[in-house]
């Protein structure tokens, strides 16, 4: 792909982020103190909280915490990026069971599929490819959300590569796309996300780098976010 400028990622890497579209929270700054606040707040109201802190490497005495807590000090620059990895790490798990039924209570589901943007590409080397739609089952659902909630790209890979046969003959264009979201019979139901939402999509966390990535470009979206 990127030997002829074409621009995009890989499908499973596509489905991992539209599922982290699925997922909304909070819209403060992690470098607020609003935003400190309701995420200190968020995590500390359970066990799992906790633990999504010590998965987030943030160690600091109760003391410390309490101080925080209080306002009567501030975590600070890495401190508040760990809180925000970690609330985003417990606002997924706490959703993933919610997320799973609606998916699968819906049945096959139609996901859209964008192929990889040529716009760089020399004309001999562009392909004439279509915006593709393809229906995922419950059971696909499933196995999905479970890689992603555990940020399992090889498994999310599987996946993608079970699921493009379907496409036809030319489904090894679609091995990389631009992007990809649930497919819609009445678009202008949808709310723009940019605009509109007053909620945040979370950051996925690519298991291959170790770094939090927020896409932009890729959509999957529900018109009705999780609470």
């Amino acid at each position: 792909m990127g030997r002829y400028n074409a621009q995009g990622m890989g499908g499973g890497n596509a489905l991992g982020y539209g599922i982290d579209r699925m997922v909304t929270g909070l819209q403060s700054s992690p470098h607020s103190e609003r935003g400190i606040t309701a995420r200190l707040r968020y995590l500390t109201a359970s066990e799992a909280g906790y633990a999504a802190m010590d998965r987030a490497g943030i160690n600091v005495t109760t003391r410390t915490l309490y101080a925080w807590l209080t306002e009567e000090r501030s975590p600070n620059p890495a401190n508040r990026q760990k809180l925000d990895d970690a609330y985003w790490d417990l606002r997924r798990r706490n959703v993933a069971a919610g997320l799973k039924r609606r998916l699968i209570s819906r049945g096959a589901t139609r996901i859209e599929i964008n192929p990889v943007d040529q716009t760089l590409a020399e004309g001999r080397h562009q392909r004439d490819l279509a915006t593709r739609r393809l229906p995922i089952s419950s059971r696909v659902w499933d196995a999905a959300v479970d890689a992603w909630l555990a940020d399992d790209a090889d498994a999310l890979d599987r996946i993608w590569d079970d699921l493009i046969p379907e496409l036809g003959s030319d489904y090894d264009a679609y091995s990389n796309v631009s992007s990809c979201r649930l497919a819609r019979k009445s678009p202008a139901v949808l709310p723009s996300a940019s605009r509109t939402s007053r909620t945040r999509r979370a950051p996925r966390s690519d298991v291959r780098t170790g770094r939090r990535l927020r896409r932009q470009d890729t959509e999957m979206r529900d018109p009705q976010p999780l609470s």
